[in-house]
């Protein structure tokens, strides 16, 4: 299970979604855990599916700051080349 934690295949099907399909995924990766938390079942798919969350929050976090003209790297983000942070 822990091989899908960081399945580089799901990032790249992620990258190539709209806002509104990773919002729509968001949504329904967000209810699962909900569940999970509030029903007690399918705890063993916990961890791939808070992984799952954060990947897709991740990516929107990411286009929409691309959108807005953002950039990120390891230590800063840009806006329009020039170093905000």
């Amino acid at each position: 299970m822990d091989e899908l934690l960081f399945d580089e295949n799901y990032i790249v099907f992620l990258q190539n979604q709209s806002l509104d399909t990773l919002c729509s995924l968001y949504l329904e990766v967000h209810n699962q855990l909900m569940d999970i938390i509030h029903t007690h079942n399918g705890e063993e798919n916990y961890k791939v599916i808070t992984a799952k969350r954060a990947m897709i929050e991740g990516t929107i976090m990411t286009k929409v700051m691309q959108e807005h003209g953002y950039s990120l790297d390891q230590y800063a983000y840009y806006k329009n080349d020039k170093m905000v942070a």
